[in-house]
């Protein structure tokens, strides 16, 4: 989730810039006309800074991890965790809007393997699990290189349109699974995929 750029006075974080100014007032008082207007310049830039980083830390839904190069905003609050596959680290995040839909994004470490090949390995693991695949195509988005499948399965005697996204950017892989009850695609799960950002 999203973290503000300020932090509380800790060991690590010895100061926010509200302290500094704080502090340069102090050492600082009775130096004239100029010198108040610079620090009140100061404080206005603190101030939309802080409100800024208000804005996005309240943003619950912002997927935005240190360990990936994209992020994506979710229809609701989502669950995330780190995950491990064949020695791997990577992050889940996982978000159920409604009882028709679940929306997943993975991201793990890039590997060395060209859109193409991960299209043709993406298509077989789906229908490893049963999925009945109806398209997949490899193309260059505005962020970065993107493997997209679409398909379907079944789930307590309904049909489950799947659609898989890949993304490739310079250090990770970001992987979107969007499980959907509703056949043209529900809003929320469409402007979950219009949210993603390249860093």
């Amino acid at each position: 989730m999203a973290k503000s750029t300020f932090c509380i006075r800790t060991p690590k974080c010895p100061a926010t810039l509200l302290d500094l100014v704080a502090s340069h007032l102090i050492h600082n008082h009775g130096r004239g006309r100029n010198q108040n207007l610079l620090i009140g310049r100061i404080f206005s830039f603190a101030t939309l800074l802080l409100t800024a980083s208000g804005a996005i830390a309240a943003n619950p839904a912002l997927f935005d991890s240190a360990k990936c190069d994209f992020t994506a905003i979710f229809p609701t609050i989502y669950q995330s965790k780190e995950i491990i596959k064949n020695g791997v680290i990577g992050v889940l995040a996982t978000a159920r809007p409604n009882a028709d839909l679940k929306l997943t994004a993975e991201c793990w470490p890039l590997e060395k393997i060209s859109a193409r090949d991960f299209a043709i390995m993406l298509e077989r693991r789906a229908q490893e699990q049963g999925i009945e695949v109806s398209g997949v195509t490899s193309e260059r988005t505005a962020h970065g290189d993107a493997v997209m499948l679409s398909g379907r399965t079944s789930a307590q005697g309904k049909i489950v349109h799947v659609r898989l996204i890949s993304y490739f950017g310079p250090r990770y892989r970001f992987d979107l699974r969007i499980l959907d009850f509703n056949a043209s695609g529900s809003p929320e799960q469409i402007a979950f995929r219009n949210s993603v950002r390249l860093k």
